[in-house]
């Protein structure tokens, strides 16, 4: 970890661990309030009840691409098959977070 400069330490921090974990209480938040926001172009979109488990994969899904881009990528580059197909399995929660949000709009 000696060879990995300063400012990407700093970057994997705050966009590898600090950024995900607002994210995902935010969204934790959320669903235990019993609801969903989904913000876009015009007025937020609310969900409730099972629609809202289903399109909080849209933010769990946005804060795992985030950890395994900017912390593992950055932290441990040598092991990017790891990193990549985390990084998969979070573009898929991302996949099927929009599409519900979508369906169930």
């Amino acid at each position: 970890m000696e060879d990995i400069p300063k400012i990407k330490i700093i970057e994997a921090l705050i966009l590898g661990i600090v950024l995900p974990a607002i994210l995902s209480g935010y969204t934790a938040y959320q669903l235990l309030t019993g609801g969903d926001i989904v913000f876009g172009k015009g007025n937020p979109i609310r969900y409730h009840g099972i629609d809202a488990y289903f399109v909080s994969l849209l933010y769990f899904g946005g804060s795992g691409v985030f950890f395994s881009k900017y912390f593992l990528d950055n932290i441990h580059p040598h092991n990017t098959d790891k990193a990549r197909g985390f990084m998969y399995a979070s573009f898929a929660l991302i996949t099927a977070g929009l599409v519900s949000a979508i369906v169930l709009a």
